[in-house]
């Protein structure tokens, strides 16, 4: 089984009745909340699954773990057990649940920040164990980071169910939470890869971000070649390796490691995988910038 490192505050109880889980490989992660009548930590949880497992509901919630408001994570699988909680994308994901303060309160109560940093953490420990992108996961059965609600109703699956869950009209784990999504990718990345400075200032990111933009190619930025391409290829490095943790160097030159980023997110985005940076693969590169700016 995989070997991730533990988590700064990890509880390590697995689930002695349960049946062995099959063995995965994992790219997408799934974040969900408890949403009991009550606040339920994860020593409660996971004494309602050993309950409900010696009486023969194997169906039961069966998530990775959960991590509790104070950042405690409880951890009842290993990452690459096939969870029982993800419908449709069980056999290629992670599962989590988190503590909240009850069902009453789910739309409007947010994570707590102990629990977005476990969150992120456990992010990281996805990606470095499997190597699952710290972006929003792109599809329902695409790869990257998600929440339980977060595709709705998919109708080609089934006419009434979201491809993530079994219920209809499901909103885990509530309006607050998922709106906190890119601030735990945002963090997952910062601690893979410490914030380093910038070579474009925010507002120049933003101005890159409206503009029309050329098409970018290998060796652009170089002296002699599209030398005032420069700002562009810098503009793609930074989405690189700051936003999608790609090992891409900020020179203003496009060099072999951007060309190798480039194709590793035309490849997550499904695009034609060219390395070349003009119609088809700005609007990908647009969109990780919607994830940097906010926390500029």
């Amino acid at each position: 089984m995989a070997v991730s490192p533990a988590l700064s505050k990890t509880l390590f109880r697995t689930i002695s009745s349960a049946p062995r889980r099959p063995t995965i490989w994992p790219r997408i992660v799934v974040f969900h909340s408890n949403a009991g009548p009550n606040s339920s930590n994860g020593y409660s949880l996971r004494n309602y699954i050993e309950t409900q497992l010696r009486a023969g509901n194997t169906g039961v919630t069966q998530p990775q773990g959960q991590i509790d408001l104070d950042g405690t994570e409880h951890r009842f699988l290993p990452l690459d057990a096939q969870p029982v909680l993800n419908a449709y994308a069980n056999p290629f994901s992670i599962g989590w649940e988190t503590q909240d303060y009850g069902s009453a309160t789910l739309n409007t109560s947010p994570w707590t920040d102990a629990q977005i940093e476990t969150m992120a953490e456990a992010c990281v420990a996805a990606h470095r164990a499997f190597g699952i992108p710290l972006l929003r996961a792109n599809a329902w059965d695409g790869a990257g980071i998600g929440y339980h609600a977060m595709w709705g109703v998919n109708t080609t699956l089934h006419p009434k169910r979201n491809p993530w869950t079994t219920q209809k009209g499901k909103t885990c784990p509530g309006t607050a939470r998922s709106a906190q999504l890119d601030t735990i990718i945002w963090r997952a990345n910062e601690l893979l890869n410490p914030k380093p400075k910038l070579a474009l200032t925010k507002e120049q990111i933003l101005a890159i971000r409206q503009a029309t933009k050329p098409t970018i190619r290998p060796f652009d930025g170089a002296p002699g070649n599209n030398e005032h391409l420069g700002f562009l290829v810098t503009y793609v490095q930074i989405m690189l390796s700051v936003v999608a943790s790609q090992p891409v160097g900020v020179s203003g030159v496009y060099d072999g490691a951007t060309y190798n980023g480039v194709i590793a997110i035309q490849t997550l985005f499904g695009l034609v995988r060219d390395g070349i940076v003009g119609q088809q693969t700005w609007p990908a590169f647009d969109t990780l910038a919607d994830q940097l700016l906010p926390q500029l």
